[in-house]
């Protein structure tokens, strides 16, 4: 048995969402010590949220960096690119876009749960729900206390009320770039329950 936790995500969910609106990622790779100080001076005097690697003072020649700029600098820094002759690929071109790609904002079944895509925190409230529901003999819903914008956390306990064996413990969702972590441990639970499931039978999750 385990304990799976999906209330720490409650937090990020329920704030009011950060837009990305036609900012842009770039891989550039420094082909000598002259083009990483480029880099660097660039991310000293401009925001660039470094994706790989994850801070600024591990850019080296040689290595494959991506990082993050506002629409209001892309022009800036690619020209800074260009003139130093410092070839670059454009990974996102509207970061927004792609980031509503992966919420999902449209069932092709109604009612049906999706594990491939983001799911927002009521969604997954819901889910925690209809689990409990669906088999009470081995799923339970624990709250074991609030976010400080007054969200419960919630932990999902898996197993006979009975058992005494080792448990693990399951967290979900800690750093807002793990976007996929929520949606993996909805998975696990799912899984053993219904994995063998035809997708038609398992629709209405």
């Amino acid at each position: 048995r385990f304990i799976l936790p999906l209330g720490l995500i409650a937090s990020t969910l329920a704030i009011a969402p950060v837009r990305f609106d036609r900012e842009k990622v770039l891989r550039v790779k420094p082909q000598d010590e002259k083009q990483a100080n480029i880099i660097k001076d660039l991310a000293k005097t401009n925001q660039l949220d470094f994706w790989y690697p994850d801070a600024i003072h591990h850019v080296a020649a040689n290595m494959t960096i991506d990082f993050r700029v506002r629409e209001k600098e892309s022009h800036s820094i690619q020209s800074a690119l260009d003139q130093n002759k410092m070839h670059y690929e454009i990974l996102i071109h509207d970061l927004q876009e792609e980031i509503e790609k992966q919420f999902d904002v449209k069932e092709d079944i109604p009612g049906r749960h999706s594990y491939a895509k983001y799911n927002n925190w009521d969604k997954i409230v819901a889910w925690t729900e209809k689990m409990v529901h669906k088999h009470p003999e081995m799923v339970s819903r624990i709250k074991i206390g609030t976010t400080v914008e007054d969200n419960p956390l919630y932990v999902l306990k898996i197993g006979k009320r009975d058992e005494r064996r080792k448990a693990i413990f399951m967290d979900c969702g800690i750093h807002a770039r793990e976007w996929i972590s929520p949606a993996f441990c909805q998975w696990f639970v799912y899984q053993p329950f219904f994995g063998e499931l035809k997708a038609q039978t398992s629709s209405s999750w």
